[in-house]
């Protein structure tokens, strides 16, 4: 009997004269009448549909021939079936599961009758193999098999929707077995009530079965179970699936000979069990989504789906996400890690270490600067992945230690230095990102406290927190000045100073002098001219470390998406190029998000790629990085291939900084009023206050440090708070600090400080310079600018004063300075317009 498939749920909408149904996708269907072609569809849907159709025709006057016309219509659409059961089977109790076939057009006789003739194994009658079970027979499945030794326990009632408690104290195998019996009797049930601790337990049975699947669904296998369940698969010409749950994963795996490996060695089945204490944590939550991922795989494998074999199939019970991968070593790898192959296909990584090796081994030691450049591009690519704990995630951490044993080849004794400087660094990042505090009956991450203390509004809470995280640091505080000591004492000799400088900075000490001389004399004026607006309610010499700042600067529903979104918007009618930049970035999954204070971007000179990440929380600061991170980007391509001979820290910060500033007067300019220009203002103070006062301080106290390990050789806890507490008086005379004593450890907890050399001086004389730079394009034209920069690199004038020769038309001097202190000097004074305009118009 020829019927309507009404699993494809149609909608009538006679106002409109369009009917709707839905195949996978909703579909539109326009009539010129309406109620005579609803009638035929409810005619069509009926058990009595050929009484229906007669009473139909003649209701509407519709001759045979018109009728014929009509289905042949439906029927070119797929919206009619023959209604068919296979003999023995329970058409009612399959009516949901024809239905769901029927919605996708697929031959529902057909699968019915494929899965009538599979037969399943299900090893482990637990949360998930009892759900597993008890679905399949629910589908139709026609045999599974059930091993399992265990009894029904009370804890096991509620961890999955199978048993209940009258089965306490039952076999499982056999309480299964009762349980789908009563609900599909044609599933031939086949039970051993067995420990299953090698194959010899169930070789004979699955053999004698013939198996089309089998579910691995036990914790406490041996490896080489596991093995042996792969090769008798493989024996068989069945799927093997792997089905579990572990942290806040629950996975299905299926394997073969070409990743047991992968999944023996990466999954907890690797654990020691000597050194491992736990207890099954499995409940309902796990049951349901097991069944729900062996359901999946079940209608996929067996080709009800469409779509190609997958290997691993995960749902994360903590952001909700079901993922079905192409291979099980994808897991634990994001999208900006998936992009990376646009660098570097990891695969070859391997192989690529090893040719290095062969090629340095045969030239003796003499690097050309072809193959530096690709050692160093590759080192770049190390250390993105140490930042994103990548290495683990791609299984890279054996190949990166060949390339640091490689590196090491080349220059034994600098190597050394180096790789003990990079283990240093892959330590401390785990230290200071796995910081916590104890916050109620909570630990909370150190970074987090960081960014919120200043917006509780109980004062004794706010010391409280604050003396938590010294307390905290100060617990690690002889092993980060460890760090920072054996990260400077290569710099402490002046000339490695100035070979420093000229080499990173990309200028003389002699400009630094100039800089310091200029802006030492107008430190204290500067901080006051900022300090007073960022902390209106203190006396004007007078600041508190635990001032209270309400929130009026966050954005907390505002994502990377959306910052994006800000900056192209931003830069759509003066900058085009730049705002095309933003947007092949975002397309590509080129920056990932981090909460470890960490923003820095990775330029690739041989792939032409750049990579970023940032702690993006949202706030008009992380906003305002973004930007200054995408400025890097911009500028990098123009260096080509001399990348990381030609750039030099002070004029790419400058660059990054000139973008950075753009962004601002663009947002403060913006008529549509796209984002809240008071609290860009006040957000932009803060920020000032960090780049220009904060960032010189850091930049004092750490030559004071560097003078003390000269002449000590070491530096203690002791010694480092003693120099703390007198560093602020050698730039500010006039102005005292309150709370103060329980942040002079915060510092430690800067990679930069730590590890870099003089790197805080860098923040205001590039700021400044990306002032002027900012000011020229004002003057001369964003295009034309961008233009000039562009060019200078790719001619590499990069060192500071070739760039400002190149672009400007004369070298660094102190009138670029001064004039950029009197240019930030006027912003300072537009951000307090934009805050004095905002309270006027509140108090209106």
């Amino acid at each position: 009997m020829t019927k309507l498939r009404t699993s494809l749920s149609f909608r009538g909408y006679p106002d409109q004269s369009l009917v709707t149904y839905y195949d996978g996708e909703q579909k539109d269907i326009f009539v010129d009448q309406f109620h005579l072609f609803w009638d035929l569809l409810e005619a069509l849907s009926s058990n009595q549909n050929t009484d229906m159709i007669q009473k139909w025709k003649d209701k509407h006057g519709v001759s045979d021939t018109e009728y014929a016309l009509i289905m042949e219509l439906l029927d070119e659409h797929n919206l009619l079936e023959e209604e068919s059961v296979q003999a023995g089977q329970d058409t009612e109790f399959l009516k949901r599961n024809l239905n769901f076939f029927r919605t996708y057009g697929w031959n529902s006789d057909a699968i019915l009758n494929k899965l009538s003739h599979l037969t399943i194994a299900v090893i482990g009658a637990g949360t998930v193999g009892a759900s597993i079970a008890y679905s399949y027979a629910k589908m139709g499945v026609g045999k599974i098999i059930i091993y399992d030794s265990d009894d029904v326990e009370a804890k096991n009632v509620p961890a999955q929707f199978v048993y209940d408690r009258n089965d306490i104290g039952n076999a499982k195998v056999d309480a299964l077995k009762q349980k789908i019996y009563e609900t599909n009797p044609h599933t031939d049930v086949v039970r051993y009530n067995k420990k299953v601790e090698d194959i010899q337990n169930i070789e004979e049975s699955l053999s004698d079965h013939q198996v089309d699947y089998i579910f691995s669904c036990f914790d406490d296998g041996s490896i080489a179970l596991y093995r042996d369940l792969i090769n008798k698969s493989a024996e068989l010409g069945s799927t093997c699936v792997v089905l579990g749950y572990a942290y806040d994963m629950t996975v299905a795996y299926v394997l073969d000979e070409s990743n047991i490996d992968y999944f023996l060695n990466n999954s907890i089945i690797s654990f020691d069990k000597d050194f491992l204490i736990t207890e099954n944590r499995g409940m309902m939550l796990q049951s349901l989504i097991g069944s729900f991922l062996g359901t999946r795989i079940l209608l996929g494998e067996a080709g009800f789906m469409s779509h190609e074999r997958k290997e691993a199939y995960t749902f994360n019970v903590k952001t909700m996400e079901f993922q079905m991968l192409d291979r099980i070593d994808e897991i634990a790898v994001d999208d900006f890690t998936k992009q990376l192959n646009a660098i570097y296909p990891v695969e070859e990584i391997p192989n690529m270490v090893a040719a290095y090796r062969e090629v340095i081994r045969n030239l003796g030691g003499d690097i050309p600067g072809a193959l530096e450049v690709e050692l160093l591009s590759l080192q770049q690519f190390f250390t993105l992945l140490i930042n994103i704990d990548g290495l683990e995630a791609l299984g890279l951490e054996k190949v990166y230690q060949d390339y640091v044993e490689l590196l090491g080849s080349i220059d034994e004794a600098e190597e050394s230095q180096s790789t003990q400087t990079d283990d240093h660094y892959v330590t401390y990042m785990s230290l200071i990102q796995n910081m916590s505090i104890s916050v109620g009956d909570e630990n909370e991450g150190i970074y987090s406290i960081f960014n919120r203390i200043n917006q509780i509004s109980d004062e004794q809470e706010r010391k409280v927190l604050q003396e938590k995280c010294f307390t905290t640091i100060k617990e690690y505080a002889d092993v980060l000045l460890g760090y920072f000591v054996e990260a400077k004492k290569p710099y402490i000799e002046p000339m490695n100073t100035k070979q420093y400088v000229e080499n990173v900075f990309g200028c003389s000490v002699h400009h630094i002098d100039i800089f310091n001389q200029i802006y030492q004399e107008q430190f204290e004026s500067l901080t006051k001219r900022i300090y007073e607006v960022i902390f209106p309610n203190q006396p004007s010499n007078q600041v508190d470390f635990l001032y209270f700042q309400e929130e009026h600067t966050e954005l907390p529903d505002l994502e990377l998406e959306e910052g994006f979104k800000i900056i192209r918007q931003a830069f759509q009618e003066n900058n085009q190029a730049f705002a095309r930049h933003n947007t092949e970035l975002e397309k590509k999954n080129a920056i990932k998000q981090n909460h470890a204070n960490l923003n820095r971007t990775f330029y690739f000179p041989q792939a032409k790629e750049n990579r970023i990440i940032i702690d993006f929380n949202g706030s008009y600061n992380s906003l305002f990085t973004l930007a200054h991170e995408i400025g890097h980007s911009y500028f990098n391509k123009a260096y080509n291939d001399s990348f990381f001979d030609d750039s030099y820290k002070l004029v790419n910060e400058s660059l990054a900084n000139y973008k950075e500033i753009r962004f601002l007067y663009a947002l403060l300019n913006d008529k549509e009023e796209h984002v809240d220009k008071n609290g860009v203002s006040m957000e932009y103070l803060h920020r000032l206050n960090k780049t220009l006062l904060s960032s010189y301080s850091i930049y004092v106290l750490e030559n004071q440090m560097i003078h003390h390990i000269r002449s000590k050789n070491t530096l203690s806890v002791e010694d480092f708070l003693q120099i703390q507490e007198v560093s602020p008086g050698l730039l500010l005379k006039e102005i005292r600090f309150m709370n103060r004593k329980h942040a002079n450890l915060n510092v430690l907890l800067n990679p930069g400080f730590v590890f870099d050399y003089q790197d805080h001086i860098q923040e205001p004389v590039s700021f400044l310079l990306g002032m002027y730079l900012h000011a020229y394009s004002m003057k001369h034209g964003v295009d034309y600018t961008d233009y000039k920069i562009k060019t200078a690199l790719a001619n590499k004038c990069t060192q500071l004063d070739s760039f400002c020769k190149f672009v400007f038309g004369m070298p660094f001097h102190s009138d670029i300075i001064r004039d950029s202190l009197a240019l930030t000097d006027q912003l300072i004074q537009t951000l307090t317009e934009h805050l004095n305009n905002q309270s006027m118009r509140m108090g209106q």
